[in-house]
């Protein structure tokens, strides 16, 4: 098995985005708004962005594939936002764990 040679950009702009959410969880409260001209954004896009950015660079670091790095992005996103939202019954959990080796096995399944 050849084994693939692992970007150094990603582990950099991981790295970066991890500083970045380290730097809103530390400085900012739960409620501050971003705020310019006329127009307000909550903290919370911005940090569930970050948290998948993050993510997202450091496992297709790891697993030297974007798409591993997408699944594992977007599965903790979706399960922070289903805590969010109160959904945190067991079973939401095992339906989400589910879906999403269920759409890697699609997506890695080769003809």
């Amino acid at each position: 098995m050849r084994r693939g040679k692992r970007p150094f950009w990603l582990l950099a702009i991981s790295l970066l985005s991890l500083v970045f959410l380290i730097y809103l969880i530390v400085s900012l409260s739960p409620n501050y708004q971003f705020s310019t001209l006329n127009f307000q954004l909550p903290i919370l896009p911005v940090f569930l962005l970050t948290v998948f950015l993050s993510l997202f660079f450091s496992f297709s670091y790891i697993f030297i594939n974007f798409r591993r790095g997408f699944v594992v992005g977007l599965f903790t996103v979706t399960y922070l936002l289903l805590r969010l939202f109160d959904l945190t019954h067991i079973f939401f959990l095992i339906i989400l764990t589910i879906l999403f080796l269920t759409l890697e096995l699609f997506f890695s399944y080769k003809k």
